[in-house]
């Protein structure tokens, strides 16, 4: 059969099929001579359970080849995206900010040296991030110290002359004719009053100064606790309403609670700085009305409570409103320009926002944005 010594052929009686197998028998000069078939007739019933025995075993030697091949494959990734996951959290880590957190080197290939290479990068991004902090600092409080020297060189002028002309004013008393009181006792005595007012008045302002730039230049020691923000803006208003009886606090506050997790006296602090600059923005000869508004904000991630502070003012000029927030800029000849820093400086410490939009002639509204505290 085609040349091969050993042949097969499936051969039937009725219904019933069975193999029978053919054999090549050769002769001394190696020939085929004769052909021996022997049928499986009788022991068909056992070669087919054989059959399907091979095919069984088989089919559980490949399953088995199948499984071992997937678990070492899983091994093999995990043993490979370990190290690749962990780089990654680590430069998530290193955008936030946080230098601090050091990779285990678990290998000594590709990986590994560039596991070593990633913690080598963020020693030195640290130590650059420390530098950069000193120098920052240094540099904030020789400005700083300029800033405080140059404020109160101001108030101290009209105090040493107002001394001096005291002084003269003094000398230059006539006395009566007993000797005894002086002839312009009533001269005296208004200029006597009208100076010692320019002393207190100029003291209060060195005093003022000096306070806002301890409030600016000071390190964040905070009374962290849970407090309602309506609660606070109602003070900050009661106060003002106090010292500014004539102007028009209008409130319309959220219905419910707005629980924060902050210091109160700094942020009772934050909106009676908004609300004084509110009233110095209202020209004296108007009517001033200052409204406060609380909502609850639901954004992309977590609620946060959201409060706005309007005036009917002049409005903020176009070419000022980028110097807003900085840092010794003021539009009034009275203040140091610190007030808006430093209610930046402390709703960022607070993981808040901050900002403004105005109308020339018609008034500004600064609104801000503060996290809730967690239930």
């Amino acid at each position: 059969y085609s040349g091969f010594r050993f042949t097969y052929t499936e051969e039937r009686v009725g219904r019933f099929t069975y193999t029978a197998g053919y054999r090549t028998l050769l002769d001394e000069e190696g020939q085929p001579r004769y052909v021996i078939s022997v049928p499986t007739l009788p022991e068909q019933e056992r070669i087919e359970e054989e059959r399907a025995r091979t095919v069984a075993y088989l089919f559980g030697a490949l399953l088995l080849l199948v499984l071992v091949v997937m678990l070492t494959a899983s091994l093999l990734a995990n043993a490979l995206a370990r190290p690749i996951g962990r780089l990654r959290a680590g430069l998530q880590e290193v955008a936030k900010g946080h230098f601090e957190r050091t990779l285990p080197v678990d290998s000594r290939d590709e990986i590994g040296d560039l596991v070593q290479t990633f913690n080598e990068m963020q020693e030195q991004l640290a130590e650059s991030r420390r530098k950069l902090a000193q120098q920052e600092r240094q540099l904030a409080w020789r400005e700083m110290a300029r800033q405080v020297a140059h404020e109160i060189k101001n108030p101290l002028t009209p105090m040493k002359l107002s001394v001096q002309h005291l002084r003269r004013a003094y000398d230059g008393l006539e006395v009566s004719e007993n000797g005894e009181e002086p002839a312009k006792t009533g001269r005296f005595n208004s200029l006597f009053e009208r100076i010692t007012g320019t002393l207190i008045e100029q003291i209060d302002a060195l005093n003022r100064i000096a306070n806002e730039f301890s409030t600016f230049a000071r390190l964040p020691t905070r009374m962290i606790e849970r407090l309602d923000l309506n609660a606070v803006i109602r003070e900050a208003m009661a106060l003002m309403q106090e010292e500014e009886p004539d102007a028009e606090f209008v409130c319309d506050l959220h219905p419910e609670a707005l629980v924060l997790e902050a210091d109160r006296e700094e942020l009772r602090r934050i909106f009676i700085n908004l609300l004084k600059n509110a009233l110095q923005a209202i020209p004296e000869e108007q009517q001033g009305r200052i409204e406060v508004v609380t909502q609850l904000k639901q954004g992309d991630g977590s609620p946060s409570a959201y409060a706005t502070v309007s005036d009917n003012g002049s409005g903020i000029l176009a070419e000022l409103r980028d110097k807003i927030f900085t840092p010794n800029f003021s539009t009034k000849t009275s203040g140091t320009g610190l007030g808006l820093a430093i209610v930046k400086k402390d709703i960022e410490e607070l993981h808040g926002e901050i900002g403004f939009e105005t109308v020339e002639g018609a008034g500004t509204q600064f609104w801000i944005r503060l996290p809730l505290a967690e239930e």
